[in-house]
């Protein structure tokens, strides 16, 4: 037969510093904090990108894309220039 053992705090376990979270609730709060990030960020680019321009005909670039392009590739690489 086994006797209770006491557990009585000794001298040296009541100063030792307790921690705030344990591991497993460490863990728990870094996932939660990682899906609520993902979860953001998957919204704010759904948002952004479920509102754009209709480009007929084009598949990657909408239409204002196309013109900003093609002013930037007139300014780079003016007709004429050899």
């Amino acid at each position: 037969m086994m006797t209770p053992r006491a557990t009585t705090a000794s001298p040296t376990n009541a100063a030792e510093p307790r921690a705030l979270l344990s591991r497993r609730g460490l863990l728990k709060l870094g996932l939660g904090v990682g899906v609520v990030v993902a979860g953001a960020a998957g919204a704010a680019a759904w948002g952004l990108l479920r509102h754009r321009p209709a480009a007929p005909g084009r598949t990657v670039l909408s239409g204002d894309e196309v013109a900003v392009v093609a002013a930037l590739a007139e300014a780079y690489f003016p007709r004429g220039n050899p």
